[in-house]
């Protein structure tokens, strides 16, 4: 390197340093202002200090630190938590911020992320000070995770657009039949009652009672205007700490137009493990019974799954589930007996206190075990088998403006693609929904 070089790259580095002095000593000067406020107890103006300059000092880990005291301080849990959050993610070990988050978590009633940040906090060998408010906290937490959760009572009306009502095919049946998918706005409503019953310390059991009904605005589309009923009762056993058993048994009754289409009958069995302060598992088995208006459709079917849950960061959660199924068909159905392979993948970004935003990715493939009838389904010899590989997408928006009210938005596709042609078929719907709890 030419001593000329070696020069201009020196220059510059001194002109960074300067130019970077006055907004450093701006810093400390609103940090310095910002903890006399919060020494002589004003709490908002430390955080109105602080809040104002965000745009400029925001990722800052001792600018975050002390915005996330003001703003809990200040009774902003919310907003502290943004602010904590972003210091334990650049430093892992400032047990202060992960202390000061705890405390944010409990007022947001976040309790699994609060006991989740307690457990790191084990690992940082605490002081006989520190140790004493974990205690606290403790005891804080204690009650509500193993106390009885509040019975849920919802109902919900949505308006929506389904741009292929009965999943249809766009092709000419038999060479000169046209099939066009059938399109429609519709309005839902739905309603769905879960009570839990304490039994003992270690045992509960969940009843469910969900109806809904939705009325399609196209008359070519009523012939799918649907309702349903579902019921179910859930035994559930602590076997300790990080492990759980359930038991079910669930039930429900479908119709379409105002006729009896189908009903079903199901157990389950279903194990969860916590394996890790971040990450846990769960699998199930399944066993239903499906009974049609026609009975050459109905048919049995056996599920196994498994799933894992991972917590990324306190706002960001993924799952991944694999699945597989059979159905063992008890009439003369179209293809018989059919085995299904599924996976699906789940994320879940918590925005703020009041919105979360959801992405779900699916994907399964069915395969039948009988050759379907040439002619009407499958215009070739009978030695086709169907085989539907179908992809599903969802994107959801949950949105809560006040308490015990929510706005849930969500758009869907689906794209099945079939071995036998007549099942080929693509949808969209697009649905809003406003929810009220009681």
């Amino acid at each position: 390197m030419s001593r000329k070089s070696a020069y201009l790259q020196l220059g510059t580095l001194l002109l960074f340093f300067f130019l970077a002095l006055p907004s450093a000593q701006a810093m400390q000067d609103i940090l310095q202002q910002a903890s006399q406020h919060l020494s002589s107890g004003q709490h908002q103006q430390a955080y109105t200090l602080l809040e104002q300059h965000s745009a400029e000092h925001a990722g800052n880990p001792q600018y975050d630190y002390l915005l996330g005291v003001a703003a809990l301080r200040a009774g902003y849990p919310g907003e502290a938590s943004f602010a904590l959050e972003r210091v334990v993610t650049t430093q892992p070990d400032h047990a202060a911020a992960r202390m000061e988050l705890v405390s944010a978590y409990l007022q947001l009633g976040m309790n699994q992320q609060a006991q989740a940040q307690l457990a790191i906090l084990e690992t940082q060998s605490p002081p006989p000070a520190a140790r004493a408010t974990m205690d606290r906290f403790q005891d804080i937490l204690r009650p509500r995770l193993s106390s009885i959760p509040d019975p849920v009572r919802v109902v919900g009306l949505s308006l929506g657009y389904d741009d292929n009502v009965g999943n249809y095919p766009e092709m000419d049946l038999l060479g000169f039949i046209p099939i066009e998918p059938i399109s429609s706005t519709y309005l839902q409503l739905r309603g769905t009652m879960w009570e839990p019953i304490a039994i003992s310390n270690t045992q509960r059991l969940d009843l469910t009672l969900h109806g809904q009904y939705r009325q399609h605005q196209d008359s070519d589309a009523s012939q799918f205007d649907l309702g349903l009923i579902h019921v179910a009762a859930l035994f559930n056993q602590t076997i300790s700490g990080s492990s759980k058993l359930g038991l079910g048994i669930q039930g429900n009754m479908l119709w379409l137009d105002g006729d009896s289409f189908r009903d079903h009958l199901g157990l389950s069995a279903r194990w969860e493990q916590r394996l890790g302060p971040d990450l846990r598992g769960d699998a199930g088995l399944e066993w239903l019974n499906y009974g049609f208006e026609q009975s050459s459709n109905d048919y049995q079917q056996v599920n196994l799954h498994g799933r894992l849950h991972k917590t990324l960061n306190p706002r960001l959660r993924l799952s991944g589930m694999l699945g597989l199924e059979q159905e063992m068909a008890q009439g003369d159905r179209f293809g018989g007996d059919a085995s299904r392979w599924r996976l699906q993948g789940d994320a879940n970004w918590q925005l703020n206190q009041r919105n979360l935003a959801s992405l779900s990715l699916g994907w399964s493939d069915t395969r039948y075990d009988e050759p379907y009838l040439p002619g009407l389904h499958n215009p070739t010899p009978n030695t086709i088998k169907r085989d539907d590989q179908i992809m599903d997408l969802s994107l959801r928006w949950r949105h809560i403006p006040a308490k015990r009210w929510e706005v849930n938005s969500e758009i869907t596709y689906r794209d099945q693609d079939s071995s036998v042609r007549f099942y080929n078929s693509e949808r969209w719907t697009a649905q809003m929904t406003l929810m009220r709890s009681f």
